[in-house]
């Protein structure tokens, strides 16, 4: 049976974003059901059992940009954020029975109001009706105001609402569908308020006003990269695919496919990849459908189903959740379902069964729907070139697009689409749309490379040797002078070794290293000195050649250490804390290290003190 009878300088840019900057954490809250949600400040997303509402199948929700909730709705009633019903938040022109029965849009450059959309269900011609919720009345907690209660918009229309922002990000577009027509209106919801003359599209195909087909049963939903718009007719067991110009609220190119099963809920894939359907087949399954073919022929032969378990009954509405899983109502469940990569493939998209599970108690169940949102398009990027790094002396080109652009001008000055820089920084553009919004977009240089290879100290070597030299890692690409490739190379023979390297951005940086030879170390340790500053044989010190370092100790006769010290020049003044050692015999302890390293000497023996 059909579904129906069942029932952007820094303060620049911050004075310049758009005050409905949505999609933060607005959609963090779902009520949907018979007293049931989600709550997606979680992770995983965790169920909610606080809701007070009964729906069959739509309803909407809304949160503040930090995820917390402000009010939701089945499109008759609304609960405030305490699940209290609003004092003036009944009698809606919604209805518990209609696919989308409500979406709720913010004002734009409000930060209280919010439009509740209703969709009247059956396709009566109750049709759009709106109201404005305001949240600073009733202690803060909300209510409808007065004066903006159900005014009407337009009628009969079928049980489609589908939202998304426009470009600006300050702006939105609102979509019905107009029952007895193959009427598509958007409708442009700006800070002057929704003009009721909407732009209209023709989809090829009359949803006529039969009860028999129940064909204003379904839903609708635009891409998230606003490049497509989908609905399903259930009656008319056919999904129509269409382009959509987020820009100028235009869709065209509808493809009219086909479908025996009464097709409800309809979703794209966050990569806008994928489309998925819900339907009454006999298979029980999710379909999936490539968006990314070139004919409605080839669109049909891609399908594929998702199969959840052999326990489905009926499939119900499909929404994209902010953690970027397409969630699955199936009717009368203590659970929903999930998609967990929308983007992939048939049954790589790993669809899982009862993925958020509920108390069992009699009422709390899941019905068709699950809430409508608006969809958000991912950040406007007005520079084409990603964040990147040059090298030294080189310079990099940046792009803005010239797409509905008016006029830019760049944080140096300049109002060229391209402009060429060589120093660090970011980098930003201001640009004034089509329609004069202002928008602000930011792109990094660094300046390379962002590492220096070294590849250690000069040495040197006596005789034999074998001697690993080690260039930093991590570099893309090593050419050492010997011919090889590696980030080391072990050389036994002296000589000057040299590597160069080219890091991820292809910037060089290179070092050298030189080993050379060394002689035998050779020194002379005196038996006496005469510490009376004739500058003639003052201290006592080792002489000798090829010495990189001594440490010496001196003790008197009853074993006190008096001295201490290390270097290449290390000597002793004959003093212990700055006072005059007598005249005497004195022990001393020397470690003699060559320049070949390699080479040590341990020396021990007396040498004599004397003044004279």
């Amino acid at each position: 049976m059909p579904l129906k009878a069942i029932k952007y300088s820094l303060l620049a840019l911050l004075w310049l974003m758009p005050k409905n900057s949505f999609a933060q954490k607005e959609n963090h809250n779902w009520y949907f059901g018979d007293y049931i949600g989600i709550n997606f400040n979680t992770q995983p997303p965790s169920a909610l059992t606080d809701s007070k509402m009964t729906t069959i199948e739509g309803s909407a929700s809304i949160s503040n940009s930090k995820g917390q909730l402000l009010f939701y709705t089945n499109g008759v009633s609304v609960w405030d954020r305490n699940h209290n019903l609003m004092p003036n938040g009944d009698s809606l022109k919604g209805d518990v029975s209609s696919t989308q029965s409500a979406l709720i849009i913010p004002v734009p450059d409000s930060s209280h109001l919010y439009y509740i959309f209703t969709a009247a269900a059956w396709g009566s011609d109750i049709g759009l009706n709106y109201s404005v919720v305001n949240i600073n009345l009733n202690g803060g907690n909300g209510d409808i105001v007065s004066s903006k209660k159900n005014i009407f918009v337009v009628g009969p229309i079928s049980e489609k609402l589908a939202a998304i922002q426009k470009p600006n990000r300050k702006e939105f577009w609102l979509l019905v569908h107009k029952y007895h027509s193959d009427t598509l209106l958007a409708y442009s919801v700006s800070a002057n308020g929704i003009n009721t003359d909407p732009v209209v599209s023709k989809t090829g195909l009359v949803v006529k006003p039969r009860f028999s087909e129940m064909s204003f049963i379904g839903a609708m939903k635009i891409s998230p990269n606003g490049k497509k718009i989908a609905m399903v007719h259930n009656g008319k067991d056919t999904i129509v695919i269409g382009d959509f110009d987020v820009n100028t609220g235009k869709a065209s190119n509808w493809w009219h496919i086909k479908q025996q099963y009464n097709p409800y809920g309809v979703e794209f894939s966050p990569k806008s990849n994928f489309l998925y359907v819900s339907a009454e087949n006999a298979e029980k399954c999710v379909l999936q459908f490539d968006l990314n073919t070139s004919s409605p022929e080839d669109f049909l032969a891609s399908r594929k189903g998702i199969f959840f378990d052999d326990w489905t009954w009926i499939i119900g509405a499909l929404q994209l959740g902010p953690d970027g899983k397409i969630y699955v109502c199936i009717k009368s469940k203590r659970s929903v379902s999930v998609i967990h990569a929308p983007d992939s493939a048939g049954m790589a998209c790993r669809p899982e069964v009862a993925y958020i599970t509920y108390p069992y108690e009699p009422e709390r169940i899941t019905e068709l729907g699950l809430p409508a949102f608006i969809a958000a398009l991912p950040p406007q990027k007005w520079i084409i070139n990603s964040d990147t790094t040059i090298c030294i002396g080189d310079s990099a080109l940046l792009t803005c697009t010239k797409e509905n652009v008016k006029s830019i001008v760049w944080s140096n000055g300049s109002t060229d689409f391209k402009i060429f820089v060589k120093q660090p920084g970011k980098y930003w553009v201001t640009v004034t749309d089509s329609a004069d919004f202002v928008f602000v977009d930011t792109v990094t240089v660094d300046v390379g490379p962002k590492f220096k290879v070294y590849i250690g100290p000069d040495t040197a070597f006596c005789g034999k040797f074998s001697y690993l030299i080690k260039a930093t890692p991590g570099f893309a690409k090593y050419q050492w002078n010997t011919g090889q490739n590696s980030s080391q190379i072990t050389v036994d023979s002296h000589g000057i070794y040299t590597v160069k390297v080219l890091d991820d951005n292809s910037c060089p940086s290179g070092d050298t290293t030189i080993i050379s030879y060394c002689e035998a170390l050779t020194y002379f340790i005196p038996n006496s000195f005469t510490p009376n500053n004739d500058n003639r044989n003052d201290v006592f010190q080792v002489k000798g050649a090829n010495i990189s370092n001594i440490e010496m100790s001196i003790y008197n006769r009853w074993g006190e250490k008096i001295y201490e010290s290390s270097g290449k020049d290390v000597s002793w003044n004959g003093k212990y804390n700055e006072v005059p050692c007598p005249e005497d015999v004195y022990i001393f302890k020397l470690k003699i290290t060559g320049t070949n390293r390699e080479e040590v000497a341990f020396e021990s023996g007396n040498v004599t003190l004397l003044r004279r």
